[in-house]
């Protein structure tokens, strides 16, 4: 009998670690669930897995200043760079520069242009192999006078499995620039 009771003792023991671990593991990953965000130093509001920031630099002959976010959410990657650059910079210069960073990966993709709060925007969607996995990208590029964003979004493709397409398209379709 006092046997059944230790066994019993240990058991509830095991298992309420087991509960707390399991709430945890889940309160730390709704901490990293995508809200809506204003980031105002950017003057754009996203839905993203809250983001970490890094300020950026480039000195080149089109030199700029600006800030890199970046987060993820489960296996969905989000990134948001805004720049602020000497001269303009043209939309399609941008693709091409993200083609030149997949070339090895076998990038198939497509571009739409479009307006986004009344900037031009040039939509990029497509696909590419990593190590015997598929990727889906979705990136939009925004230009407004020098300014220049970029929404990018990485994640595993799985053709019948929609959440990463949805959170994906929900970061997408959130994009709203600041009036300025």
């Amino acid at each position: 009998m006092k046997k059944e009771r230790i066994i019993l003792i240990i058991f509830a023991v095991l298992v309420a670690a087991f509960l707390w671990n399991f709430i945890s593991a889940h309160i730390e990953e709704g901490k990293k669930f995508p809200v809506l965000q204003h980031i105002e130093e950017a003057r754009i509001t996203v839905k993203a897995a809250p983001f970490q920031k890094e300020n950026i630099e480039e000195t080149s002959d089109n030199p700029f200043k600006g800030l890199y976010f970046s987060s993820s959410y489960k296996k969905i990657m989000f990134s948001l760079t805004y720049a602020v650059y000497d001269k303009e910079r043209d939309l399609f210069s941008a693709v091409e520069t993200l083609k030149e960073i997949f070339k090895d990966y076998n990038l198939e993709y497509s571009t739409i242009e479009t307006e986004i709060s009344g900037a031009l925007a040039l939509k990029f969607s497509g696909r590419y192999e990593k190590d015997g996995k598929k990727y889906e990208v979705e990136e939009v590029l925004i230009k407004k006078d020098k300014h220049l964003w970029q929404i990018l979004t990485i994640y595993p493709y799985l053709p019948a499995n929609k959440k990463y397409i949805n959170l994906a398209q929900d970061y997408i379709n959130s994009i709203t620039l600041d009036e300025f």
